[in-house]
């Protein structure tokens, strides 16, 4: 059953408050995903991609905590980084946008190299997988454009399907 905007909009706040995002976080979010400054002013699909990233900040801050601290760079709470190319954090910005259409057993990196594979048409890209994450530095800027491309028209689909009543 699909929830209604006033669960997800409960949802939100609920994992707000769990994260521990400050409301200043918390605003930053919803500027970034969606151009707005209040839940109320979400989308369904918006609210999704929100939900997506609370979870993702409080499941964070958990291994954090049960680690003993850690440093954080401010980036909604994830940890620091190398500096990424801006293709590379296009990439990611788009991946994050896609993960709420998918089916949970779907949003793992072993589909993301999946997905690259099949965009840049099977090519074999060396070093691309680094333990269990995805390296985009591995991929060159051609490699770069077509996954770019294939996760914007994905994504286009998705969010047309989404919309479509029954």
């Amino acid at each position: 059953m699909e929830k209604s905007k006033a669960d997800y909009i409960k949802l939100i706040h609920t994992l707000k408050g769990r994260a521990g995002v400050s409301d200043s976080e918390y605003r930053t979010i919803l500027r970034d995903v969606a151009g707005v400054t209040s839940s109320k002013d979400l989308d369904p699909v918006r609210c999704k991609i929100v939900v997506t990233i609370l979870r993702g900040i409080g499941n964070h801050r958990a291994v954090l905590a049960a680690q003993g601290g850690g440093q954080e760079c401010g980036g909604y709470g994830l940890p620091s980084q190398p500096k990424k190319s801006p293709s590379e954090r296009m990439i990611w910005g788009l991946w994050y946008k896609l993960l709420p259409f998918l089916p949970d057993c779907d949003r793992t990196s072993l589909y993301l190299v999946g997905f690259i594979e099949k965009a840049t048409e099977k090519e074999w890209i060396p070093n691309l997988v680094s333990g269990k994450k995805v390296n985009l530095a591995a991929l060159d800027g051609r490699q770069r454009h077509k996954v770019i491309e294939a996760l914007k028209i994905r994504i286009r689909y998705e969010e047309d399907r989404a919309t479509v009543p029954f």
